[in-house]
C-alpha cells in the first residue's frame, strides 16, 4: 500500500515535487482501482503518509506533500 502511494504521488506531482494531500489520496485510489485493489480508506491514507513522513521520505507543509525521494518503474 505504501508503495502504491508513493509512486501515485510521483506520478501526480507537480514541478517542484508537491501534491495537495486530498488530490494525493484520490489519485493513490485511482492507481489502487487501475490495479484491481481495494480503494484506501481515508484513515489507511493518513496512517501512510504519517508512515512516509517518518521515514522521511515526503514532508507535509499547510497540506501539501513535497516529495523528497525519486520514484523510478522498471519493467
Amino acid at each position: 500500500k505504501h508503495a502504491v502511494t508513493i509512486y501515485a504521488l510521483w506520478e501526480n506531482r507537480n514541478s517542484v515535487n508537491k501534491i495537495p494531500e486530498d488530490a494525493g489520496f484520490e489519485k493513490a485510489n485511482s492507481v489502487f482501482h487501475k490495479l484491481g485493489l481495494p480503494a484506501l480508506t481515508k484513515s489507511e491514507y493518513t496512517q501512510i503518509i504519517n508512515d512516509l513522513l517518518q521515514m522521511e521520505c515526503i514532508e507535509i507543509e499547510e497540506g501539501i506533500i513535497r516529495l523528497r525521494e525519486w520514484v523510478r518503474t522498471t519493467y
